[in-house]
């Protein structure tokens, strides 16, 4: 998805802005101001940036912003958000397959937990979260009745297909809806758009848990290793069915023997993650050197708003940047 917008030069805008001051970073590769072009990939969180005349500007991540206009921001490039490389996956936590639900799993409460802690820290920075979830028509051939396997369960629109009720229910969680249809869609992937979403973010890493360990949970595990990302499984995040006694840990080998990682939430937590990871250690100096000008409130304000409100701030940007242009047409003329 592209915006269409293009920052002119801005030379005339104020005395001390320079020629070829004002610079976009696209994800991929810096280019400035003259002829830049600002792209939107889809994502969850924002950063912002402000120009010397104090308006705001708030982009979705992989979008760099531009640096201060002022004498002692000038030669300094402007603070970089790269695309959010991880996305948690949490699978079919639905109240039929909890207990008291017509598919329970035991203990299968027991998920929600720790998959909320990790949503949490998920969202606080930045990164997507996708809780997928049976979505069933009442008359399919995935039920006994019409020569499935299984019991009527999670059909749209009912109690058993709703969402734990514990479970976090937040509006940049996206929900991946399967089994639409008679086809058995054990994975988050199957006949869904959950691989495209994750591609436009710029995702490489799933962590994956939920229900049920040796169905919906291995299936989505196996698929995202098939599609090339690397996997996380939330072992203490996930239970399992055991329609057949050990199906569960036949599943857990099964999973690691094509690759994911078997981790606990709580051992492996993003904190615990960035330990492992020297380059989030050694944080980019300019990024550091721009920290201190975000106001935390603006982030966590623009975190809470709905699709409409970010397309009212995105119509407002293209607003802002038509009235750049025509500024920067009568100075040239001038």
């Amino acid at each position: 998805m592209n915006s269409g917008l293009y920052c002119q030069p801005v030379e005339h805008l104020g005395s001390e802005c320079q020629p070829g001051g004002c610079e976009f970073f696209p994800t991929e590769e810096r280019k400035t101001a003259r002829g830049g072009r600002l792209d939107l990939p889809f994502a969850t969180s924002h950063t912002w940036g402000k120009l010397k005349s104090s308006r705001e500007i708030d982009l979705d991540v992989g979008i760099v912003l531009v640096s201060n206009w002022t004498g002692a921001g000038r030669g300094r490039k402007s603070v970089m958000t790269t695309n959010g490389k991880r996305a948690l996956i949490v699978v079919d936590v639905q109240n039929d397959f909890c207990p008291g639900g017509a598919l329970a799993v035991a203990f299968g409460d027991e998920v929600v937990a720790p998959l909320n802690q990790l949503t949490r820290e998920f969202l606080a920075r930045g990164e997507p979260v996708f809780k997928s979830r049976d979505w069933h028509p009442r008359q399919t051939k995935h039920f006994a009745e019409r020569g499935g396997t299984w019991p009527v369960h999670c059909v749209q629109n009912t109690k058993g297909a709703e969402f734990h009720p514990d479970l976090i229910d937040e509006i940049h969680i996206r929900t991946i809806s399967k089994g639409l249809g008679d086809k058995d869609c054990y994975s988050a992937f199957d006949e869904t758009d959950l691989d495209l979403q994750l591609r436009r973010l710029g995702v490489e890493e799933v962590w994956v848990g939920g229900l049920a360990t040796d169905y919906c949970v291995k299936s989505t595990v196996l698929d995202a290793l098939r599609k090339g990302y690397k996997v996380k499984a939330l072992e203490d995040a996930m239970r399992a069915a055991d329609v057949n006694p050990g199906d569960g840990e036949r599943a857990i080998e099964e999973m690691r023997r094509a690759g994911a990682e078997m981790v606990n939430s709580r051992a492996d937590s993003l904190v615990a993650t960035d330990a492992r990871h020297p380059e989030r250690d050694d944080p980019d100096p300019i990024s550091e050197a721009y920290k201190g000008g975000i106001d935390l409130t603006l982030i966590r304000e623009r975190l809470r708003m709905t699709v409409d409100q970010r397309l009212e701030r995105l119509m407002s940007l293209q607003k802002f940047a038509e009235e750049l242009r025509e500024a920067g047409k009568r100075a040239s003329h001038s």
